[in-house]
């Protein structure tokens, strides 16, 4: 057998074993510490390419993901976080105006609120109405809800304020 090989042994073969084994020893370094973002052309890098959970909101520019990039479905309250409804409610004396408002528990943020007067269809009576409903803002967040009501009856009426929390 070592007759055999050693006809074709040079100082070719020699050398050029050596160096293909460096390369697959030092090969992917050299690249990785090479390749730059400059290097891969846009879209390139495909879902397909990436490990699952690798991509983290650190990596993500903000405002990059906008609702016609996200899948039906694919965003729940579930993986939102905990919504959480909270209401407040006041008495407004007849011929009064009044105003009420809630606030989300600490740490979490309005997503949706309202308000109304209980016990009263406002689409048929004209004696009571909202005149103001909007969120309430904390440093660019809103953290709760805040109305205005006119109660044009003699009696006094609850003006109630709702609003959804989420905990993230």
């Amino acid at each position: 057998m070592r007759a055999r090989i050693k006809p074709r042994l040079s100082y070719a073969n020699v050398v050029s074993t050596i160096a293909a084994f460096a390369a697959l020893a030092t090969g992917g370094a050299y690249a990785a510490d090479k390749i730059t973002a400059k290097d891969i052309k846009n879209n390139a890098v495909r879902a397909k390419h990436i490990k699952k959970n690798q991509v983290k909101a650190k990596h993500v520019a903000r405002n990059a993901v906008r609702t016609p990039k996200i899948a039906d479905g694919a965003i729940s309250s579930a993986k939102l976080g905990t919504i959480t409804p909270v209401e407040n409610r006041v008495a407004v004396a007849g011929g009064e105006g009044g105003s009420v408002s809630v606030e989300c528990p600490n740490g979490q943020t309005a997503i949706s609120g309202g308000a109304d007067w209980p016990g009263t269809n406002m689409l048929t009576n004209d004696d009571v109405a909202i005149t103001h409903v909007r969120p309430t803002i904390s440093e660019g967040t809103p953290v709760g809800w805040n109305a205005l009501g006119r109660n044009d009856k003699e009696a006094a009426r609850d003006l109630r304020v709702h609003a959804l929390c989420l905990r993230p």
